[in-house]
C-alpha cells in the first residue's frame, strides 16, 4: 500500500483499551521515527476514557474501535486490518528507544 509518497513496509499495531495518556505516549514515539514508511494501526476496545480524542491528526495513524474478548483477540482483529508488508506491535506506554528506525 502506498500512504502518501511512501509505501508501508510496516504495520505498528497498539491495542488498547482506556489507555489513557499512554497511548499518546507511544504514538508520538512511532511519529517520532525518521523512517516514514509505516501506519500506525491503533485497535481500540471500545474505551470510554476518550484516549482516541488525543490522538494526533496524521495521515498514517488509523483507528479500529471494535469490541474484542481480551488482548490476543484485539491483536488478531488488527493483523486482518493490516496492510503493511511486515507487523510491529508496541503496548500502551512503550517507547522505540531513539529515532533512528
Amino acid at each position: 500500500m502506498v500512504l502518501g509518497q511512501e509505501r508501508v513496509e510496516f504495520s505498528i499495531i497498539v491495542v488498547c483499551l482506556n489507555a489513557g495518556e499512554r497511548l499518546r505516549i507511544t504514538v508520538d514515539s512511532i511519529l517520532g521515527q525518521s523512517y516514514g514508511g509505516y501506519e500506525i494501526l491503533v485497535k481500540d476496545g471500545m474505551s470510554t476514557d476518550g484516549s482516541l480524542d488525543r490522538l494526533p491528526e496524521d495521515a498514517r495513524i488509523r483507528a479500529l474501535r471494535r469490541k474484542d474478548r481480551g488482548i490476543y483477540d484485539a491483536m488478531n482483529q488488527a493483523v486482518e486490518e493490516a496492510k503493511g508488508r511486515y507487523i510491529y506491535f508496541l503496548n500502551c506506554g512503550d517507547v522505540f528507544f531513539d529515532g533512528e528506525a
